[in-house]
């Protein structure tokens, strides 16, 4: 069965497969540098000097790390022209920096995922920061067949993993065709590169061109190709390494297995897979400019990788700073107090908000930093949806008249939102497609967005939610108050609700707001069993909007407003396909299952016009229908950034459609001397 999954459920898998361990099934491979000798101070860590540039020595390049250099005399490393590929990625950065010093990080635990963590995530492609475009990253161009049905990917020639050991057409081959086909091994991204429910076909042209042919046009690909679904694990996986592994290639690997602690070789063979996403194991190759060193309960640390395959315009090899830090600590009050003290390189991207804007302000001096407006680049910051396959055939009901959306939607002041809890930075904004899409219509950015307590209680009215005798509530059809929940995980402002909850109160619809662990909404929502969901819509993006499956317009995103629906349209109703779990599924309406046919239609169409036009018709009924509430868009995001820290831009987009901080580059960031 194909299964929806997006970047968040991914990331629960990663932790899944490890085993909640760090423990290896043999010993690992030796890490390519050494476990970085960072023992900051908690109160006041300082990045290190940059080091003095190094002559050059004879027959070695002074391009590249110090340390490199030493390495190489001493005959430890090959020189930096056998390391590249040989068109290396040309990062443009602002200015050209100097080596050494740390990069300093903090997150809630090994395995959670925090800014600069991004950078280690390589894809074939990548976005550009305006999300306008993809560009070469450790592929160096693509191109479709005339019919859209089959993409070539060609590498960079001479690639390397951080254990030197060449990357190529091989390490996707054996994830697509050797993995895919073995029992027990799942990948969690399969289903979307499927197309009509068939997996495509990947052939290896020669060692560095791989072709992948699908059952029909599915340029969606572009998009998929440089985001999560292209990194390690997902698209491509150090076969060399993985083989001792897996019984076919070495005898042992069932006992290695179960002298780990598992009970099948696939188990063990699964937290090896993902040991670089999870953090769980040292000396596990990657493409990344850092390579994992040291994993403590306390914090993890990555030292430059010396085979990373970018330099910047003159020719450096990148990354500048030495080392990768990060804290683990309790909680996010800890991570923002870290920042305020200074002690942290970078900190922002989902972790803070505007109500932040005045702490870190205030702290800038004592800390050493400054603060910084970012934009968080989506028209859908805060969204709500209502549960259209509701348990209680009476909410049921309610939620799927257009009417009481259109009213729930103006009854709520954005402005004043806007105003009171985000100091003006924001836009009212109704959550659709990015305002720059080819095919937005200003329309759609507008809809239901006025505030208009009048015109709200009207179609309350005509919906027959009478109100009661003495006019404090509204009634339902059966006679029962009308009232519902919002359930909302710790990162969403409950500040923003409660307003919201005041705006819905007015207009008779008694509303509660509840904070429950993040675990428990990713419970809830799956099972169906959320009144009002809640999430941000990232990846509205043109670049990531017409990728399957990510969008929190799906029936089963994280705002889970129609699952049963969702599972029908995976399962077409065969109950004998469920997952363990699962509901049951549930036959949606003509018009949606309309909606899904020309959903599909949209990410098969082979021509611009096309793509727009469809476009457009998909992207219309989803206003027509206000099937997510947003409240505001565009918002600007607080990013604390440490004084001296180069070559990190005065003004970014920071969202999950261009990968978080992987667009922004810290593989370029260095400390002024």
């Amino acid at each position: 069965m194909s299964k929806r999954i997006n970047r968040r459920d991914f990331l629960r898998w990663s932790l899944v497969a490890a085993g909640g361990s760090i423990m290896v099934a043999c010993a690992p491979q030796a890490a390519p540098t050494e476990a970085p000798a960072v023992e900051p101070k908690a109160e006041e860590p300082k990045a290190e000097e940059p080091q003095a540039p190094v002559e050059e020595a004879p027959g070695v390049s002074a391009k590249q790390a110090p340390e490199f250099v030493e390495k190489v005399k001493a005959g430890e490393l090959p020189d930096l022209d056998q390391r590249l590929p040989v068109s290396p990625k040309v990062l443009d950065t602002e200015t050209i920096g100097t080596y050494g010093g740390v990069l300093y990080q903090a997150s809630l635990g090994i395995n959670q995922y925090f800014d600069m963590a991004h950078v280690n995530e390589i894809y074939m492609f990548e976005p550009n920061n305006a999300g306008t475009q993809t560009q070469a990253d450790a592929a160096e161009s693509y191109e479709f067949s005339e019919d859209a049905t089959t993409m070539t990917v060609h590498l960079r020639k001479g690639m390397k993993w951080s254990d030197g050991e060449p990357f190529t057409a091989d390490d996707i081959i054996y994830r697509f065709v050797e993995e895919a086909s073995t029992e027990g091994l799942e990948h969690w991204s399969d289903g979307m590169w499927k197309v009509a429910g068939v997996d495509p076909e990947f052939t290896k042209v020669d060692d560095y061109t791989v072709q992948i042919k699908f059952p029909a046009p599915f340029r969606p690909a572009a998009s998929l190709i440089s985001n999560w679904t292209a990194l390690q694990t997902t698209f491509y996986n150090p076969a060399h390494y993985l083989k001792q592994f897996n019984p076919k290639y070495n005898p042992d690997a069932e006992k290695m297995a179960k002298d780990a602690g598992f009970e099948f070789w696939y188990q063990a063979y699964s937290k090896h897979r993902g040991a670089v996403l999870d953090r769980s194991e040292v000396g596990c190759p990657t493409l990344g400019p850092f390579v994992l060193s040291e994993v403590e309960t306390t914090h993890v640390a990555w030292n430059r990788n010396p085979y990373y395959y970018a330099v910047d315009k003159e020719g450096n090899q990148l990354p500048y700073c030495d080392v990768e830090y990060m804290y683990v600590v309790e909680n996010m009050e800890l991570v923002k107090a870290k920042a305020m003290s200074g002690e942290l390189t970078t900190f922002g991207a989902w972790f803070t908000q505007l109500a932040d804007m005045p702490a870190f302000k205030q702290n800038e001096s004592k800390g050493d930093y400054i603060t910084r407006e970012w934009i968080m680049p989506t028209p859908g910051a805060l969204n709500l949806g209502f549960n259209l396959t509701h348990k209680d055939p009476a909410l049921r009901e309610i939620f799927n008249n257009v009417k009481f959306r259109q009213a729930m939607s103006i009854a709520i002041n954005r402005q004043e939102i806007i105003d009171k809890l985000y100091f003006g930075k924001a836009e009212v904004f109704q959550v659709t497609v990015d305002k720059n899409c080819s095919f937005y219509k200003e329309e759609w950015g507008k809809a239901f967005t006025q505030y208009d307590v009048d015109e709200a209680n009207r179609l309350l009215d005509e919906v027959g939610l009478e109100w009661d005798a003495d006019k404090k509530f509204r009634l339902r059809p059966d006679g029962q108050p009308m009232q519902v929940v919002i359930h909302h995980q710790p990162e969403f402002q409950p500040s923003t609700l409660e307003m919201v909850k005041g705006y819905w109160d007015a207009v008779g619809v008694q509303t509660d707001v509840k904070q429950i662990a993040r675990d428990l909404y990713n419970t809830m929502g799956p099972a169906n069993d959320l009144t009002v969901g809640v999430w941000n819509a990232d990846r509205m993006i043109e670049l990531r909007v017409f990728q399957p499956g990510v969008t929190k317009f799906e029936p089963n995103s994280e705002i889970a407003y129609a699952v049963p629906w969702a599972i029908w349209r995976e399962t077409k109703g065969d109950e004998s396909l469920l997952a363990e779990g699962q509901p049951k599924p549930e036959e949606p309406p003509q018009e949606w299952q309309d909606q899904f046919a020309l959903m599909d239609k949209w990410y098969t169409v082979t021509n611009d016009e096309d793509y727009k036009t469809v476009g457009q018709q998909v992207w219309q009924f989803f206003s027509d229908q206000v099937v997510l509430i947003g409240l505001y868009g565009y918002p600007v995001q607080p990013q604390v950034v440490k004084n001296g820290l180069m070559n990190i831009p005065e003004v970014a987009n920071l969202d999950d459609g261009l990968n978080w901080f992987k667009s922004i580059h810290p593989e370029g960031f260095y400390w002024k001397a």
